[in-house]
């Protein structure tokens, strides 16, 4: 109606990810990695944190 998008990131997200077969341990091994990669690179805590809800929050579109 407004000329917006048809379909919302999330959609597109699970699309890019569906053939891809990424399980909840692999989404948890690149999860981890990813923190410990922020812990090392000296990223706030507050920031690390904010990271990994998001991450956990689009875990649904990427797990097949």
């Amino acid at each position: 109606m407004m000329g917006g998008p048809k379909h919302s990131m999330n959609f597109y997200l699970k699309q890019a990810h569906k053939n891809l077969e990424i399980n909840d341990e692999d989404f948890e091994l690149a999860a981890t990695h990813s923190k410990e990669t922020l812990i090392e690179s000296e990223v706030e805590n507050k920031d690390i944190e904010t990271f990994m809800e998001k991450a956990d929050s689009l875990k649904p579109q990427i797990v097949s």
